[in-house]
C-alpha cells in the first residue's frame, strides 16, 4: 500500500490535510475538521475574533499611513501643507 500523499493528486489537498493535522491552531478555525473539544461554534467565534483584530489592525495601520492632517481649517492645499510640514 504506497502512502497517502502519493494517493491524492492535488496538492492543495495534501498541503491542506497536512496543515490540519499538525498545526492544532489552524485546525481550530471553522473549516477545520469535526473536533468535540472544539465544537463548531467556537471555531466559528475564533474566526469571528481574528476578523475583528485583522479590521483592527488594517485602520490602525490605515491612521499611520495616511494620517488627517487637519487641512479642512485653510483656505488652499499649499497653505495647509506650509503649516503643517515641520
Amino acid at each position: 500500500m504506497s502512502p497517502e500523499f502519493v494517493q491524492e493528486h492535488s496538492l492543495c489537498t495534501t498541503f491542506r490535510r497536512v496543515l490540519m493535522e499538525n498545526h492544532a491552531i489552524l485546525a481550530a478555525c471553522a473549516w477545520g475538521p469535526f473536533d468535540p473539544v472544539a465544537p463548531k461554534y467556537i471555531r466559528v467565534q475564533v474566526l469571528a475574533l481574528t476578523l475583528l483584530w485583522l479590521m483592527a489592525a488594517e485602520a490602525l495601520l490605515y491612521m499611520m499611513l495616511y494620517p488627517d492632517l487637519g487641512c479642512n481649517d485653510f483656505p488652499t492645499e499649499a497653505e495647509c501643507i506650509r503649516m503643517t510640514s515641520p
